[in-house]
């Protein structure tokens, strides 16, 4: 019997979102750079962003051969 067994390479990605942040949530942050004060909104979470995320890591993997 002669097996042909090959090397695979894979990649794995694992979201662990406790709170179920499929929909984007606004936040507002309070930052001091530089003596500067900012309050810039910013946008967390999102089904979208993390569809997005899923297909450039695939991207990757492809033009990595894995």
């Amino acid at each position: 019997m002669i097996k042909n067994n090959k090397p695979v390479k894979i990649t794995l990605g694992h979201i662990n979102d406790r709170h179920s942040n499929f929909e984007p949530l606004p936040l507002q942050l309070q930052l001091n750079i530089d003596g500067i004060n900012l309050s810039p909104y910013i946008s967390n979470g999102g089904f979208s962003r993390i569809a997005t995320r899923d297909k450039q890591i695939k991207t990757i993997a492809i033009q990595n051969n894995r």
